[in-house]
């Protein structure tokens, strides 16, 4: 009776060397996506999450040439649009609200999608910023042209970072109603105060019977 003996290959330099250099960078991905996760609730104004959120993006996918983000502000009236190429600065630009779009077009960007290079602009893919199912704005990461497609582990991660764009987001608005809210209740409170001394003192019996007043402001 023989036994036969089953001999695994050893790796080749370059197969090992690929594996060490993909084992890094699945760490450097998880790095920057811990980095994301932590960063974002600490910040306290949406321009800060939204420069981050750009900075971030770029730092976690290597191979892009521009991040953009399409945000709605908290009335729906305008959108500010934040931009950076790599190596370049972050440019904002005032828009029209995302309301003003044709239903169909809201419905289109609400999509996730991922894009091919056409040789006049790299590989894109796009993740939509949601409350609900409402569309607050739109994440777009974009390659250099000619640059390899992204792949669908790349399109799950940014729709991962825009899922915690829209809590961070929501959660400063939400913030910033409470802070409107408590001051304009003071200001009503100083309002009644100051239309209060105005009103005369009358008396509390008038020929026999008794008066009864009362002050209360039309909208309060």
């Amino acid at each position: 009776m023989s036994t036969a003996l089953k001999l695994h290959p050893t790796p080749t330099p370059s197969a090992a060397h690929r594996l060490v250099s993909d084992y890094r960078e699945v760490q450097r991905r998880l790095a920057a996506l811990s980095r994301i996760a932590s960063r974002l609730p600490r910040l306290t104004n949406e321009v800060e999450l939204l420069t981050e959120v750009v900075d971030s993006l770029l730092s976690y996918f290597e191979r892009a040439r521009l991040v953009e983000v399409f945000v709605a502000d908290g009335d729906w009236t305008e959108s500010r649009l934040y931009c950076r190429e790599r190596g370049g600065d972050l440019q904002t630009t005032q828009c029209g609200g995302i309301e003003a779009l044709p239903e169909q077009y809201r419905a289109d960007f609400a999509i996730p999608r991922l894009m091919a290079g056409d040789g006049k602009r790299g590989p894109m893919m796009s993740a939509p910023v949601l409350e609900g199912v409402t569309l607050l704005g739109l994440v777009v990461v974009e390659a250099q042209p000619g640059a390899e497609d992204f792949i669908e582990e790349e399109h799950d991660a940014l729709a991962g970072v825009t899922a915690q764009i829209s809590m961070a987001l929501q959660q400063l608005r939400t913030v910033a109603r409470q802070r409107r809210s408590r001051m304009v209740q003071r200001d009503l409170e100083a309002a009644r105060r100051i239309q209060r001394s105005f009103l005369p003192s009358l008396p509390t019996a008038v020929n026999g019977f008794r008066v009864a007043t009362e002050y209360r402001p039309a909208y309060d």
